[in-house]
């Protein structure tokens, strides 16, 4: 088995990847002449100290500021209105890179974000950061096509990355959904994976993403292992099928119970979360890899490798605007309070304040009263503590903030800022004295739940040298000497302070299945890999942070179609669940449809499929099928509400949250066909312009048949036709006349544009 130590870079995922719908950046520090950024990727792996980072600034790079930001200017447009400019200078395994930030001051935070290698001066990574409108969450319809994406995403690598080429393939993503909700413009995502002698590069690449709607390069991200003039020969690997002999035999899955993050779907109501028996990988080894020389299992305690798609760069990042919290309770958070169990404000700050040690100068900010935690109608207190504002210029940094059961009392967790002059100092304690500090405040507060956890520390994720002072224990909860990863403990000691400086509980109320009926561990390998077979990899490893030889190995790949993060097994059915604990077969995708090649709607209904729209039929979508009710109603509640919302609804949720909208009457039944005065009706409600269409009088008439129109619906029709919404032949409106799915396709996305744009999309 390898023998090296640990240092992980953690995948980066993008707002296009249906397993990942949330982007953010880490802490900020912000100085008065320089922003210096700490990346995630700092903060979650690697030996990493505040040390290091002033060690790198002090010292003097080959590339300099002046040189990586002509970089970043000659490959993209910086916008006149980013007029705050800051860099700073960081250190990560044996790299340095140069982390450059242009801002606008009147709208922060959007701007862009770069960074550019220190040493060889290759820009690794641009995002830009923008404002979106959260007030108006609808399905975004791009502009452009994807093949017209495509090749602007192929002249940037070509402009930025022409000595790489010839090692890039183009990686088949079509499943992946051109939004995973509706806060996002449209993107287009496309990445070339690194492959060398027909075997990928596992980590390296290059991934560009598209504005649908303008063309604009909204991220670039590089990774590129240098030093790989000599390789393991593929020709000595084991093979494929004496890998898997080798995953069977060992214990490469454990049995878990995984329960998955709270979801409500849009007018759907889940009382209690969800725990599910599951095999999922062994945490003690490396994703179930196979070392394809020596055969042996490759151990997480031992080794890792490079598993991100760029060193250190991000996906775009969003920012939505809304009503912030001001402080103090609302007059229905107060009610609530009032009118319930609920523990008190004071109660809370009470039971946070027998625990949490509040420094001098910190003086009491804001209590909030939230729905969330593990259940979700769960109520919690949440607390914070900040700098006395007489004394912030004066250099005090003090932020603590604590969360309280509201029902139970329970302290759910806080965190607290390193005390000042401690940062980066050297502890004054071993890990096993920090341990038992952890382990002692754990008795104290909760006896009740302590005796049934077990301290994870096999995982060099959770087990490492100790890092600005700090010591980390994650504690798990198990039961019938079966693991609940989601469940347990999560606490800091300070090394230096000698006490707790963050601490998280969670544990879920709630009867855990039982053993009956789970698969034994042969039929789970065999399961896994015909989801997930053994596929060969060249990846980076690491000593000492440091790079050290490539290796070759076999890993599980989820079959092409299935989202990243797709490596958990129901333990009784067999088949492979997503990180939402459902079947992947049904998650949101985009399709590609087969049938509509020359429909006069061919390009709306790409359009649609690409943002997971009409897949009843997989790879179908049988135009000129008369659309049925449900059918119309789903991609309408899709289109407001977003594929990730809707997916897991039922025909009568849809139905149900569609009548309480008021776009179809009590008595309408899933089957319905739709005909053509529904599909203008349903069309001008999603466009929130009945009270125009309702002036009947306002309209003339525009079909010849105009004396059969049901009485009120006269605007709707006319209003429709002047907006482009049908595609019917003749002068004759023919209310009556069942609408097909093509025609649907076409109407829907001609509504959106309007409502988006005020203009029509057909012609472009």
């Amino acid at each position: 088995m390898f023998n090296k130590g640990l240092a992980i870079l953690p995948v980066i995922l993008t707002v296009t990847l249906l397993a990942s719908p949330v982007i953010t950046l880490a802490g900020v520090a912000v100085s008065s002449s320089v922003t210096v950024t700490v990346p995630a990727v700092v903060s979650s792996g690697g030996n990493f100290s505040l040390g290091d980072l002033n060690s790198a600034q002090q010292s003097q790079p080959a590339i300099s500021l002046d040189k990586a930001t002509n970089t970043v200017k000659q490959a993209f447009t910086i916008p006149a209105q980013l007029t705050n400019f800051g860099s700073g200078l960081s250190k990560y395994m044996n790299h340095q890179v140069w982390d450059l930030h242009w801002m606008n001051p009147q709208n922060p935070p959007s701007g862009i974000d770069a960074q550019v290698d220190a040493t060889t001066g290759e820009l690794i990574s641009m995002r830009i950061e923008q404002f979106l409108d959260s007030q108006a969450p609808e399905l975004q319809i791009p502009i452009l096509t994807e093949d017209d994406a495509k090749k602007i995403a192929t002249d940037l690598l070509t402009r930025l990355d022409s000595d790489k080429i010839q090692e890039l393939q183009l990686q088949k993503e079509s499943d992946k959904a051109l939004n995973p909700n509706n806060y996002a413009i449209p993107l287009y995502s496309f990445h070339w994976q690194r492959t060398i002698n027909n075997i990928p590069f596992l980590g390296d690449g290059v991934t560009v993403q598209v504005n649908g709607n303008t063309g604009q390069v909204m991220f670039y991200n590089q990774n590129w292992t240098a030093g790989t003039s000599e390789l393991p020969d593929a020709q000595k690997a084991i093979s494929v099928e004496k890998a898997q002999g080798i995953f069977q035999n060992n214990d490469m899955l454990q049995l878990q119970y995984y329960q998955a993050p709270t979801y409500l779907p849009y007018g759907n109501v889940q009382d209690k979360p969800q725990v599910k028996l599951v095999y999922a990988p062994n945490s003690k080894y490396l994703n179930g890899a196979i070392d394809a020389l020596s055969g042996e299992p490759v151990q997480l305690s031992e080794s890792s490798f490079n598993n991100s798609q760029g060193m250190m760069g991000w996906g775009p990042m969003y920012s939505s605007r809304g009503p912030g919290y001001l402080g103090g309770l609302s007059s229905q958070e107060q009610s609530a309070v009032d009118n319930t169990n609920l523990i008190s404000q004071d109660a809370a700050l009470k039971i946070a304040t027998q625990w949490v040690d509040i420094p001098k100068g910190a003086v009491f900010q804001n209590a909030s009263l939230n729905t969330g935690g593990m259940e979700p109608d769960q109520k919690v207190w949440s607390l914070s503590w900040g700098p006395d504002p007489e004394k912030i210029n004066q250099g005090q940094m003090l932020f603590i903030n604590a969360m309280v059961d509201a029902v139970t009392g329970d302290l759910l967790s806080f965190n607290n800022t390193v005390p000042p002059g401690e940062y980066g100092q050297e502890g004054q304690i071993t890990r096993e004295q920090a341990l038992q500090i952890a382990q002692e405040f754990l008795q104290k507060i909760q006896p009740q739940y302590y005796p049934k956890v077990k301290l994870r520390d096999e995982d060099p994720s959770v087990k490492s040298p100790s890092q600005n002072g700090m010591e980390n224990f994650y504690f798990y909860r198990t039961s019938n000497n079966i693991p609940f990863m989601n469940n347990g403990f999560n606490i800091s000691v300070d090394t230096v302070g000698k006490s707790i400086l963050n601490y998280n509980f969670n544990w879920s109320d709630i009867d855990l299945p039982a053993q009956d009926g789970v698969l034994k561990a042969d039929q789970a390998n065999v399961a896994y890999l015909k989801s997930s077979p053994l596929v060969l990899n060249y990846v980076q490893l690491y000593s000492d942070n440091k790079p050290d030889e490539v290796e070759l190995v076999y890993l599980p790949k989820p079959d092409v179609g299935l989202p990243l993060g797709a490596d958990l097994l129901d333990a009784k059915s067999g088949v492979l669940l997503g990180w939402d604990g459902q079947d992947v077969s049904g998650l949101p995708k985009s399709y590609q449809f087969k049938d509509i090649s020359g429909n006069f709607a061919e390009k709306e209904i790409t359009l649609l499929g690409q943002t997971g729209i009409f897949g009843e039929y997989g790879d179908q979508f049988k135009p000129d099928e008369n659309i049925s009710t449900i059918s119309l109603l789903r991609a309408m509640m899709t289109v407001q509400n977003g594929v990730w919302t809707t997916y897991l609804q039922s025909d009568q949720d849809i139905l149900k949250a569609s009548q309480n909208l008021g776009w179809v009457s009590k008595d309408a039944q899933p089957s319905d066909p739709v005909n053509r005065v529904t599909l203008a009706q349903l069309m001008i409600h999603l466009i929130k312009l009945d009270n125009v269409a309702q002036l009947k009088d306002a309209f003339q008439d525009t079909y010849s048949d105009s004396t059969s129109f049901p009485p009120g619906m006269e605007g709707y029709i006319t209003f429709g036709r002047a907006l482009d919404l049908f595609h019917f032949d003749g002068d004759q409106f023919k209310p009556e006349q069942p609408v097909a799915r093509a025609e649907v396709a076409y109407a829907l996305v001609q509504a959106l544009s309007f409502k988006r744009q005020g203009t029509k999309i057909s012609g472009q």
